[in-house]
Parts: structure tokens; sequence; C-alpha cells
């Protein structure tokens, strides 16, 4: 179906070969316009209609404004010039109509190379990009969301697709004490030295693994480098859409209570009260870092968030106003002449 009809005496309209032919009355010589050159491969993934998207790479348009130009029914309403006229001193042309909008893509694998120090700072595994998403038609899905999302405002947002580094798995059993003191425990007036060698051995396996855990978590964050702690998980989000407020990615950090053993107030016990002590002050001081780390991201993806809706909503007015404007002079022009 064409909904981009000639308004004005469609009967003076007719397809020659490789030509249009427009003739106002069988008395006087009609007019030809040769065919414009038709754009190949046009690629109908978008959802706005009556524009097409030109990425040096990709001609994209909608699968409605793709039929459109097939069924070359008008030769006004066309992405092609068919042929022109002179009025008076001035050369018009017909066609040429259907915005064609340029947006770059070529530098987008640079830029998410460039990410990537700063990624790795911010304990993020791997990003799949917009550009290594699977194909629609030979096409990049994450850029075709994208475009939509930046053409029609009632498109989703598109999400995002990462895997990030996670200290806290396995948290309750490599740092916690619990059961050490429960096995351990000592009797009233008691004091078991082979129990309390094991405690104090425990606590020390536990202490060197907090320290493991959170010079990691330094290099990490400090210099970008890959975990070197033993058991450190990869945890994926799939298409998710970070917002300030969400509690998407779990904070890192690890927080454990443990009381010190009353016995008697031997050399030992205290060298094993003071262990506890240091467990305590590590897990404290690695709990503090983390939860500034996780308000600075936090800060970092708010502002990065902000600046993206502005970007979006400046790029969807401008291009709303460069169709309204073809629109209107399309109307202005071809749709309310009053030719006999």
């Amino acid at each position: 179906m064409n909904d981009k009809p000639i308004n004005q005496n469609p009967d003076r309209y007719t397809i020659g070969k490789d030509q249009w032919v427009v003739s106002a009355s069988k008395d006087i010589r009609p007019l030809t316009f040769p065919f414009g050159e038709p754009l190949t491969d046009l690629k109908p993934v978008l959802e706005a209609d009556g524009i097409i998207i030109n990425t040096n790479s990709f001609l994209l348009c909608s699968k409605k404004t793709l039929d459109t130009i097939k069924e070359m029914k008008n030769p006004h309403y066309d992405v092609s010039v068919n042929g022109s006229i002179k009025v008076k001193d001035k050369e018009v042309k017909l066609g040429n109509t259907i915005p064609i909008i340029k947006v770059n893509i070529d530098k987008l694998s640079s830029i998410g190379e460039g990410r990537k120090l700063s990624n790795d700072k911010a304990g993020v595994e791997s990003v799949t990009y917009s550009y290594d998403t699977e194909k629609v038609m030979g096409v990049p899905k994450g850029i075709v969301d994208q475009l939509n999302y930046t053409l029609v405002e009632s498109s989703l947002r598109p999400g995002d697709t990462f895997s990030y580094w996670d200290w806290i798995d396995n948290a309750d059993t490599k740092y916690n004490v619990t059961q050490l003191k429960i096995d351990n425990a000592q009797e009233d007036g008691k004091l078991d030295q082979k129990k309390l060698k094991t405690f104090i051995s425990g606590v020390d396996s536990r202490l060197k693994a907090l320290r493991s855990d959170f010079n990691s978590i330094k290099r990490t964050f400090f210099y970008g480098e890959v975990p070197s702690a033993s058991g450190i998980k990869v945890t994926k989000a799939i298409n998710q859409i970070a917002q300030p407020e969400d509690d998407i990615i779990k904070h890192q950090y690890v927080e454990k209570s443990s009381t010190a053993l009353g016995i008697n107030q031997s050399a030992t016990q205290t060298a094993a009260s003071s262990s506890v002590a240091k467990v305590e002050d590590a897990k404290k001081t690695l709990t503090d870092r983390i939860e500034r780390t996780s308000s600075n991201l936090q800060a970092q993806i708010a502002e990065e968030q902000a600046k993206d809706s502005l970007q979006q909503q400046q790029i969807r007015q401008d291009l709303q106003s460069q169709i309204t404007r073809n629109d209107a002079y399309y109307r202005e022009r071809y749709g309310n002449q009053n030719s006999r």
C-alpha cells in the first residue's frame, strides 16, 4: 500500500521505460524525467519510518519506508533525484525528499578499546559493546537497538552486558571464625593447648585470606590488574540498565563479627586475642575501602547516565526537527499545488 500518493492530478503521471512521463494534455508534448539512481542494499531494521540512516558501512531504514521506495508510485517522494525541471531561473529537482542522516559508527571500536583501562579499574572483567553484538541482516543488533531508542520515543533503552569480579563470593566460609570458635572452645578452668594452637592457626589462615583479597582489590581498583587472589568469581550481568538508585550489582564488602575467648590471661591467650582483634581491624578497613570505592563508582555511573540522557534527548530533538521540516517542505511544494 502506497501511503505517499500523488495528490495533484495523478492521472498525468505514467511510467515509461526508465523514466517518468508527465503530460498535461494530449496536445502538449509530455515531460520526461529519468529514474534516479536507486540505493542498493537497504536494510529494513529500523522502527522509524520516512528516514534513512547512513553509517558508511550500512544503509538502514524501516520496512515500511523500503516498501514505499520499491513501489515507486510518486516521483516527488523518493530517496533518489528523478530528474529536474527549470522554473524561471531556478532548477527544481524531483524526488530526493526522504532524508538521509549520516551517523558515524566507525570510531566506536576505538572508543571501546580506549575504555579498557577504565573498565579494568572499575573491576569489570569484560564488556559486550553494541558493535560486538549478534547480527541482524548483517548489522550489529546493539547498533540497531540504540538507533531505534534514539529515533522512536516509545522504544526501550537497550541494556548493557558485562562481567565483573565478585570478591564477596564465598566470604562466609573464607573469613568466618564462628565454627572455629565452637570447635576449639575451652572448658572452664582449663587451657587446652592443642585447641588454642588450632584456633590461632585458623585465625591466621583467615587473616591471610582477608589480606590477600584486600591486596587483590587494591591492585585491581588502583592499577586495573586482574585479581591475583584465588577463588575470585566472575559475575555476568546481561542486558542490564545501570541506574544510580538501583542495586543491580552487589556492593563489594565483607562484614563479619567475632568475640575474643575469655580464658586465662596467659601470654598465649593474649596472642590469640590479639589475632582476633587484627582480623576485626582488617575486616573493618576492607569494608570501609570497598564501600568508598562502590560509592565513587555509583557517582560515576550517575554522571555518565545524566550526560547520556541529555545527548539522547538532543539527538532525538534534532532528528524530529529535520523530519518535520522535510515533511512540511514536501506538503508545501507537492501536496497543495493548484495546477490544471
